[in-house]
C-alpha cells in the first residue's frame, strides 16, 4: 500500500500534467507542423533523407522530454520545498509553462524557416523578427539568470 505521501505525491502529479492539456496540444501541433514543412521543403528541393527524418524524430521526441520534466519540476518543487528539500526558491516558476513557450517558439521558427526553403511561399520577415526577438530575449535572460551576481 502506498504511503499518504507518495499517494498525494503521484495525485499531484497527475493533476499537474492533465492541468496543462492546452500547452500539450499546442506544442504537439508546433512539431508536427515543423516536421512536416521540413518534409515538404525537402521534397521540394529534393533533399529528402530518412537520416535527417529519423534525427527530426529524435529531436521533437527530446523537447517533449523536456517539457515534461518541466511538468515534473512544476509538482516536486513544491513539494520538496514543503518538506525542506530545495533550495531557496524565490519565485514559484511554472518550468513547464515556460519550457513549452521556448519549444513553441523554436519550432515556429523552424517552420517559418522551412517554407522560406519553398520556391514561391512567402514568409513576412516581421514575423520572423518578432519571433527571433522573443527567442533570443528567452535565451538572454537564461543567460542572465545563471551568472552568480
Amino acid at each position: 500500500m502506498l504511503s499518504n505521501d507518495c499517494h498525494a505525491s503521484i495525485t499531484g502529479a497527475l493533476s499537474a500534467w492533465t492541468g496543462h492539456a492546452l500547452p500539450l496540444i499546442v506544442i504537439v501541433a508546433a512539431l508536427v507542423l515543423d516536421y512536416i514543412s521540413g518534409f515538404l521543403a525537402a521534397a521540394h528541393n529534393g533533399e529528402l533523407s530518412s537520416r535527417k527524418g529519423r534525427r527530426g524524430i529524435i529531436k521533437k521526441v527530446s523537447f517533449l522530454l523536456m517539457l515534461f520534466l518541466g511538468f515534473l519540476l512544476d509538482a516536486a518543487v513544491p513539494y520538496f520545498a514543503q518538506v525542506g528539500l530545495s533550495a531557496e526558491i524565490p519565485v514559484q516558476l511554472p518550468f513547464g509553462l515556460i519550457i513549452c513557450a521556448w519549444i513553441v517558439i523554436t519550432e515556429a521558427i523552424s517552420v517559418l524557416e522551412n517554407l522560406c526553403r519553398i520556391d514561391g511561399v512567402h514568409v513576412p520577415g516581421w514575423l520572423v523578427k518578432l519571433l527571433t526577438g522573443l527567442q533570443d530575449e528567452i535565451d538572454r535572460q537564461d543567460e542572465e539568470g545563471g551568472e552568480d551576481k
